[in-house]
């Protein structure tokens, strides 16, 4: 029992799913399915994580200004936004 076809293009990774069903002379039915995974031809570039250092840690007298001066890269790209939150203490 055969059949085919030429596989869809694609943009990323798709999954086909496919039943066969057969039916004997006494009409009795058994079925059963496959998966096809249909992958592009040029996928797209995995996007590594940009890599980012906080700087480090320091120690200041109250009311003094603080500068928090961190720095980051991007293997595959470039950085286009950045922004520091608090996370513990007061305002």
């Amino acid at each position: 029992i055969r059949a085919s076809f030429d596989a869809p293009d694609v943009e990323e990774r798709v999954e086909l799913s496919f039943q066969l069903t057969v039916t004997d002379n006494d009409e009795a039915q058994s079925s059963d399915t496959i998966s096809i995974f249909v992958e592009p031809t040029n996928p797209p570039p995995t996007n590594s994580l940009p890599s980012v250092n906080a700087g480090e840690d320091q120690t200041v007298v109250e009311g003094s200004e603080v500068r928090l001066e961190g720095e980051a890269t991007d293997s595959d790209g470039s950085i286009v936004s950045y922004s520091w939150i608090q996370l513990a203490g007061e305002s």
